[in-house]
């Protein structure tokens, strides 16, 4: 599934906030600064976790990226790990944040303790409309493209 990281520029940033975006240290690469709206973290780190649950089939993915960490000297070695946990905490801090109070009908059968929630109906945001605003204050992240 391709996912199509993008930055705003820190011009955008400083309008938005009033304030001065955070500096990138020295030792970062051009396609790791910048500032993603938070729905392109969130997303970023869903499907790693997707991936990090099917390692059989990621793995020529995941193995690219850990041995490109493993070279990096400022990188702990159990960086896969703590990628991983701050991912569930982005994730979960996304759904607290955001709180969808859809109902959620449940569906379930005599002696079967697994629950379904299925059917139920959202009120979401336009998503084409949020790519658009991004598309005019982005550069690419070209680097991550087909995560």
């Amino acid at each position: 599934m391709p996912i199509f990281l993008k930055r705003m520029k820190e011009y955008t940033y400083e309008k938005l906030n009033n304030n001065e975006p955070p500096k990138p240290s020295k030792t970062t690469f051009n396609w790791q600064t910048g500032i993603p709206l938070d729905v392109f973290h969130s997303l970023h780190c869903l499907n790693y976790i997707r991936m990090y649950l099917d390692k059989d089939y990621y793995s020529a993915h995941l193995e690219h990226h850990d041995s490109f960490l493993r070279n990096s000297s400022h990188m702990p070695d159990n960086w896969g790990q703590v990628h991983l946990h701050h991912c569930l905490e982005q994730v979960v801090q996304s759904v607290i944040c955001h709180a969808d109070l859809s109902p959620v009908p449940m569906y379930g059968w005599k002696g079967v303790p697994v629950f379904l929630g299925v059917g139920q109906t959202h009120t979401c945001r336009r998503w084409e409309s949020i790519r658009e605003w991004m598309d005019v204050r982005n550069e690419v992240r070209n680097p991550l493209e087909e995560e």
